[in-house]
């Protein structure tokens, strides 16, 4: 299954990082990097980029929601 993730590169550096949290949807990144970048004043750019592992958090009305993985 595809996610989404939001990567974020801070002033004086040049790597991109993210903080782990993959999402099932574009909106779902979208409004949380938009969320993030209302509170967090360090980074000075901001990309997303669609990666392989398994969306483990929703956003949904302004919250994160952890989606814990089935065990089979």
């Amino acid at each position: 299954m595809n996610s989404f993730v939001i990567k974020v590169k801070v002033k004086g550096e040049t790597e991109w990082t993210d903080n782990g949290m993959y999402f099932p949807s574009r909106e779902d990144a979208e409004a949380w990097a938009s969320d993030m970048g209302s509170r967090w004043t360090l980074g000075q750019e901001t990309r997303m980029e669609r990666d392989t592992k398994p969306p483990n958090y929703h956003y949904v009305n302004g919250s994160l929601k952890q989606i814990v993985a089935s065990k089979n």
